[in-house]
């Protein structure tokens, strides 16, 4: 990656009177120091949680303000130290970085956790499959199970004190044949879940990389109620239920299977789980597949299709003003489109780290997640903009940045800054057709320079 492309970071573009003013919250997969980020909309840091370990995948705040997250202590002996996804134990800090909680688990998968309304927590625990059921599984890559072995899971929620209340055993109420494997996916792992949702009725909606595949819970009886994807949608990430009864996923497009010549994309789908097909008559009762286009009643994709490409994570979140904040996670890129798929906002991660086997160094993001002022997680929060003045001088400056004299999260500063923001956007937009780069002062240049000489750049 050349440095030129590179050197954009932090807020590149904003169209203020269109997005959603808020801040946004994610954690880089691999840079140094270990930390999740909270910043505003112009990119300044508005408060960090310094980790204790480097966060599995992702930490996400809670309604109580505080950050749940997975770590993997190496420390720790067991038998899923080969398996990518593997982690230690589940920690929940308070605002000021304190240890509010925690439960440890050697068997823990830490593509998600879900924090239930009554104060429990499901977690997913990596088991073996037995061999009788394993043979039946359809798809996938032949012979690439993990030395003869191919893993499932186990979710379990668990109460505060750790004690196991509700266990869901993917294997007994899957279909090996239904819910094949996609053919380019290795057999090691059935199904591959990574997200976890809590619906309105208390049941739990899913997704699994592995299968293509979304699915709805049924808790009481642990019946697969709805599944829907294969076929259609490839390597999905982060569904999510929408006020209006439709479910938005991130369909990151690995395997597409439907157009006949790439270019390969990703794309944001939001889909009508009520509307049946006549040609689902293989589906069990109680459960039933899309198998027609009618079932998408809205997509995002982009004009020119790589441009917008993330093939193994990635989110996606509808916002309280119909836009939708997506985050192309193998490039660090947030941005936020309106239902138009218009540009409003875009956020380059400039933070970056070695990451394992051939990544290099990277920017890299599992998910990041929007709040506006009065969220319960972050309202009547207070600001250190102070603590972060070097930090934003490094990492926030652009055409954007703005100096914020309000410590709190108000909002105020949004519309304090709103005549000054204008004002920068009209005299940038002189100077190039499409704002969408960061400008630096030559004595900022330097010190970027050298800061990504240091990462290897």
């Amino acid at each position: 990656m050349s440095f030129a492309r590179r050197r954009l970071h932090s807020t590149t573009f904003y169209r203020q009177e269109k997005a959603y003013n808020g801040y946004t919250l994610f954690t880089p997969l691999y840079s140094e120091p270990n930390c999740t980020w909270l910043i505003d909309m112009e990119g300044n840091i508005v408060h960090r949680w310094e980790l204790p370990y480097r966060a599995r995948l992702h930490a996400e705040l809670l309604q109580n303000g505080n950050l749940l997250f997975a770590i993997d202590d190496s420390s720790v002996s067991n038998e899923i130290s080969h398996l990518p996804f593997s982690g230690t134990e589940l920690i929940e800090m308070d605002w000021e970085g304190n240890i509010v909680w925690n439960h440890k688990e050697p068997m823990m998968e830490c593509h998600d956790r879900l924090r239930l309304k009554n104060g429990n927590t499901i977690i997913i625990k990596y088991i073996k499959i037995p061999k009788e059921i394993a043979i039946k599984v359809k798809g996938g890559i032949p012979g690439s199970e993990a030395d003869g072995v191919m893993w499932g899971y186990a979710l379990q929620e668990i109460t505060p004190k750790g004690e196991l209340q509700w266990e869901w055993l993917p294997h007994e109420h899957l279909d090996p044949e239904i819910d094949a494997i996609t053919p380019l996916c290795p057999r090691y792992l059935w199904p591959g879940l990574n997200s976890l949702k809590e619906l309105p009725d208390g049941n739990i909606l899913t997704c699994s990389f592995h299968t293509s595949n979304l699915y709805i819970i049924e808790k009481e009886t642990g019946n697969i109620k709805w599944r829907w994807g294969q076929g259609k949608i490839s390597f999905p990430h982060d569904p999510s239920f929408l006020d209006n009864g439709n479910i938005l996923v991130l369909d990151n497009g690995r395997f597409h299977t439907d157009v006949f010549f790439p270019p390969d994309f990703s794309r944001v789908i939001e889909v009508n789980p009520n509307v049946k097909s006549n040609k689902d008559s293989k589906m069990k009762a109680g459960s039933f597949a899309g198998s027609t286009d009618s079932r998408i009643e809205w997509e995002f994709k982009e004009e020119n299709p790589v441009d917008f490409y993330t093939t193994y994570i990635g989110g996606c979140q509808r916002l309280p003003n119909g836009n939708t904040l997506i985050c192309e996670g193998a490039l660090g890129r947030f941005f936020e489109i309106n239902p138009k798929g218009e540009l409003v906002w875009e956020y380059i991660n400039p933070f970056y780290g070695k990451g394992p086997g051939n990544f290099g160094n990277t920017n890299s993001v599992y998910r990041c997640f929007r709040f506006g002022p009065d969220h319960p997680s972050i309202k009547g929060k207070k600001f250190n903009l102070n603590k972060f003045y070097l930090w934003n001088n490094l990492y926030a400056r652009n055409v954007y940045n703005l100096n914020i004299k309000t410590n709190d999260n108000s909002g105020n500063n949004i519309v304090e800054n709103s005549k000054n923001n204008e004002k920068n956007f009209k005299e940038y937009s002189k100077k190039t057709s499409q704002p969408s780069a960061s400008q630096f002062s030559q004595k900022l240049e330097s010190k970027v320079y050298s800061r990504l000489k240091d990462l290897g750049y």
